[in-house]
């Protein structure tokens, strides 16, 4: 399934992708869109940070499909999560 944005020209598919009204940025997930919004700001309900300035194990990274990822686990991180010693 492919979803857009009425406002630009964005699309993007993955129900947990997360697109911005505010500054018409896509993520992939939650977790990078909270990442992106701040408290701080003139804006009533906050302000977009720069996604190229944030971090999230690693910078971010915008790929091919227009949406902004957090960089790959390595090997040995995916081992961890997983139960491995």
């Amino acid at each position: 399934m492919e979803f857009t944005c009425g406002r630009c020209a964005a699309r993007w598919r993955g129900v947990n992708a997360c697109h911005c009204g505010g500054c018409h940025r896509t993520f992939s997930g939650p977790t990078l869109f909270d990442l992106h919004r701040s408290a701080r700001g003139t804006a009533d309900h906050g302000t977009c940070l720069d996604p190229a300035t944030l971090t999230k194990g690693g910078a971010l990274e915008l790929r091919d499909d227009g949406i902004w990822h957090a960089p790959e686990m390595t090997e040995e991180e995916r081992h961890r999560v997983r139960g491995g010693a």
